[in-house]
């Protein structure tokens, strides 16, 4: 008897096309993908299955969760990661930015990441306030995408989204921005954080089985397995915190897991850092 095709697995399946919601058509992956950007910011329960995590939705208790055997599928699948890098290009155009795929390479990692023409309206109307759901949907986007495969993709977006917050005179809330540096460049096993209510955090459970499924980076390199922090655009730069502060970034423990980034700083580097802050 052939097992069950996990809901995740059959959303992004190009095969497939399943819905997320099993009694609407209009839940597929291509018919989202199609929803406006009036629709996108309205609509709540569509991206917890564009980009899911392990980790249980607070706010959709019908969404799926990630397992391992669904990492397994997208890490190996390239027609997955496609599909999923489709809706990266798509929810970022929501936000802002223009994704540019260079159509021409056999791999999924060399594209580049610029604000758009219509930039600041989009940002402004989206996650470039103090506080709102977009940031939240910032965060599950990066965290997702590093466990199904595309951590460049997180990488590139977390440094995208942390130095335009740098150049519009820092709008975002300090927890919001923690919360995603701490996505980017934590070890996966670690959730980050939830913001709770008066800036509070409540850690979240430790995901046993992401242990040592983080990919493995060469700090030294600059190839496609490293991202360097540093854009043409947005630089994040040593004063990147506000008002002189250092901004540090805390584990279940406590541990301090960066300090602000330097210019050249690359992935890589940030990765062993934050490595040895874990073990």
């Amino acid at each position: 008897m052939a097992s069950r095709i996990h809901p995740v697995v059959a959303f992004y399946d190009p095969t497939t096309k399943a819905p997320y919601d099993r009694h609407d058509p209009d839940t597929t992956l291509d018919r989202v993908l199609k929803y406006s950007d009036t629709k996108l910011e309205r609509q709540h329960d569509f991206i917890q299955h564009l980009f899911p995590t392990p980790e249980p939705s607070g706010f959709n208790a019908a969404a799926t969760t990630l397992t391992r055997s669904v990492m397994d599928d997208f890490r190996t699948r390239k027609d997955l990661r496609d599909n999923l890098q489709r809706a990266f290009v798509r929810i970022m155009d929501f936000w802002g930015f223009t994704v540019t795929l260079n159509q021409d390479s056999a791999t999924s990692e060399d594209f580049d990441i610029t604000p758009s023409r219509d930039f600041e309206q989009k940002a402004r109307q989206t996650w470039l306030q103090y506080h709102n759901h977009n940031q939240l949907r910032i965060n599950r986007m990066i965290r997702s995408l590093r466990i199904l495969g595309l951590e460049r993709h997180a990488g590139c977006a977390a440094a995208m989204f942390l130095g335009a917050d740098h150049q519009m005179q820092s709008i975002v809330n300090d927890a919001s921005l923690q919360i995603w540096l701490n996505s980017a460049i934590r070890k996966l096993q670690y959730p980050p954080p939830r913001p709770r209510y008066h800036g509070e955090m409540e850690n979240q459970p430790v995901c046993d089985w992401l242990a040592g499924a983080d990919p493995a980076f060469e700090p030294s390199s600059e190839d496609a397995k490293v991202l360097v922090y540093r854009n043409p655009t947005f630089d994040l730069t040593q004063d990147a915190g506000r008002s002189g502060r250092q901004s540090q970034r805390h584990g279940p423990d406590g541990e301090v897991l960066v300090s602000l980034l330097p210019r050249t700083t690359t992935y890589g580097q940030l990765y062993a850092q934050v490595s040895k802050a874990d073990q």
